[in-house]
C-alpha cells in the first residue's frame, strides 16, 4: 500500500490494488488503470508519473509515497472496495491517456475534488 499525499505533505488518500481510497470517506473514489487516473467520471483526470499524481495540463495533484503502515479499516473494508471499484471501472468509456509533459508548479484543484467530478 502506498500513501498519497497533498502539497502540503499531508496523507489523504490509499493507493490499494490500484485503487485510490480517500481516507476521510474510507472509500474507493478513483482507479489507476496502466498509468492513467480515473474518477467518477468516464475519461482520466491524469496521469502517475515518477510517483506524482498528474494532471492533463502537466501540473501536480498529489504525491505517491511508501507507507509502513496499513490502518486497520482499509484492512477490513477490502470487499466493499472492491464492489466500490468496479461501480467506477463500469463507468469508464475513454481508457486512452494524452501525452503530458511535467511541470513544477501545483494545479489549482486538489486531486480528491477531481477524483470527484462526474464529467
Amino acid at each position: 500500500m502506498k500513501c498519497i499525499t497533498d502539497r502540503e505533505n499531508i496523507v489523504i488518500a490509499y493507493l490499494h490494488n490500484m485503487m485510490i481510497i480517500d481516507l476521510m470517506q474510507k472509500k474507493v473514489i478513483g482507479l489507476v488503470i496502466g498509468n492513467c487516473v480515473f474518477g467518477k467520471g468516464k475519461d482520466p483526470i491524469g496521469k502517475i508519473i515518477n510517483n506524482t499524481f498528474l494532471h492533463f495540463s502537466g501540473e501536480k495533484l498529489a504525491l505517491l509515497k511508501e507507507e509502513t503502515h496499513t490502518p486497520d479499516s482499509i484492512k477490513l473494508q477490502e470487499k466493499d472496495f472492491i464492489i466500490e471499484a468496479w461501480i467506477i471501472l463500469k463507468n469508464v468509456q475513454n481508457h486512452t491517456c494524452i501525452w503530458i509533459e511535467e511541470k513544477n508548479n501545483w494545479h489549482e484543484n486538489d486531486l480528491l475534488c477531481l477524483l470527484q467530478q462526474e464529467k
